[in-house]
This record gives C-alpha cells, sequence and structure tokens, in this order.
C-alpha cells in the first residue's frame, strides 16, 4: 500500500454465500486519521464496472446468460415500471450503455430506441 500510494483497502472474500474473510487496512480519511473498518462505506463510483462485465462475459460464455435475450426474460421485471421498451433492454445493451435510459445523474445517454 505504502509503495503504490494507497490510503486504505478492505478485502473480503466470499466462498459458498458465506464470508470467509474481510480485513480493512488503512485509512478512510488520512487527514482525520480515521481508519477504515468493516462499516466504512466507500464510494467506488465506475470502478466496479470491469469486475462486473466480465462476470457476465463468464456467464454468457458459460452459456447461463445469452447477450441478446432481454432482461426481462430472466428477471420478470420491468427495470422502469409502466416503460414498455424496459422490456427489451439486453445484457449487451447494458453493458455498452445503450439502454436509452437516463442515467442517475440526469443526463440522457445513447440510445438504441
Amino acid at each position: 500500500m505504502k509503495e503504490n500510494n494507497i490510503e486504505g483497502l478492505s478485502l473480503v472474500v466470499i466462498r459458498g454465500g458465506n464470508v470467509s474473510i474481510s480485513k480493512s487496512y488503512g485509512h478512510a480519511d488520512q487527514v482525520s486519521e480515521r481508519r477504515l473498518n468493516e462499516r466504512t462505506v466507500i464510494r467506488v463510483a465506475s470502478l466496479e464496472k470491469p469486475n462486473f462485465a466480465n462476470i457476465v462475459a463468464s456467464l454468457a460464455q458459460q452459456g447461463e446468460i445469452d447477450l441478446d435475450i432481454p432482461l426481462y426474460t430472466y428477471l420478470k421485471e420491468e427495470v422502469v415500471n409502466g416503460d414498455p421498451r424496459s422490456k427489451v433492454i439486453t445484457a449487451r445493451m447494458a453493458l455498452a450503455h445503450t439502454t436509452g435510459l437516463t442515467n442517475l445523474d440526469g443526463k440522457k445517454r445513447t440510445s438504441n430506441f
């Protein structure tokens, strides 16, 4: 952590649906010297997107999901209640940010609709 100037690090390993390792190192805030612990909320923003995309790609390779079948087929729930377009959103569209949904910041993104 010191060599790479990492302020704090939390690590959780889940095996078989159970937490097998949960450790925290360093500071949540260096200025106040508040230590990082397992209750510290860490805002990771978009840092987790590549990991999620890798999981989805692995599931697709294993034949567990099809990137081009609407997510509604799997979830049986509209992404946006009352909007029929949400029934056609696929995993590929979600991963490519082409769902046509408004982002949480209120800005419209590229759309296929």
